[in-house]
């Protein structure tokens, strides 16, 4: 299992996402959604797109074989509508940041999990772009809140959110498979809170 101080529940799978994003920097405002260029100071030539099974060889950066494993599973399930998986690009294609959004876990949110930013990358802005741009997807989806999950030993990560928008709003103990460095497969118990932001009025 990867250690960061950043860290994400995905309740669906139950499976524990690592999540690299750093303090907003100064930006003018996302363009709509469709118009998948951001604009932005910091990364002005990132692009928002669909996370593809392609890229899987691509994103070992993300975690341990088996988050990676677990990546593809929610790629699959993408096809069914019930699930998005999106990622920030480099103007050559590359994935620096990607982030699943889950659908049909609540009534009227969508949970943002699965985290990750390029270690290369981090500290950017990407990992805020990428949550803004789920958040985008989750207002034209008609769902009233936005969902994070982390872990409550993980203060500064949900000052984090906290500063993004996000409250606490429930506790919770949660279970997800992890991989200890000689890639031994464990389940990990951890007590977490959701945060939630609501981004349709």
């Amino acid at each position: 299992m990867i250690e960061t101080m950043f860290g994400l529940v995905h309740r669906s799978t139950g499976y524990r996402n690592i999540s690299t994003v750093l303090p907003k920097p100064n930006r003018t405002q996302l363009r709509p959604v469709g118009d998948n260029k951001i604009n932005k100071d910091s990364v002005n030539d990132a692009v928002i797109d669909d996370l593809q099974e392609r890229d899987l060889t691509e994103i070992a950066w993300s975690g341990t074989p088996t988050h990676v494993r677990h990546v593809a599973e929610e790629l699959k399930r993408v096809s069914s509508g019930n699930s998005e998986y999106i990622a920030v690009r480099n103007p050559e294609g590359r994935a620096l940041a990607i982030g699943l959004i889950d659908h049909v876990r609540h009534e009227d949110a969508s949970e943002i999990g699965q985290l990750s930013t390029d270690p290369a990358h981090q500290g950017q802005g990407f990992g805020t772009i990428l949550i803004e741009a789920a958040e985008c997807r989750i207002r034209d989806r008609g769902h009233k809140w936005s969902i994070l999950g982390v872990e409550v030993e993980n203060v500064r990560a949900r000052k984090l959110y906290e500063r993004l928008g996000y409250t606490a709003y429930v506790n919770d103990t949660d279970s997800w498979t992890a991989e200890d460095k000689q890639g031994n497969e464990y389940l990990h118990i951890a007590d977490t809170v959701l945060l939630r932001k609501c981004v349709n009025d």
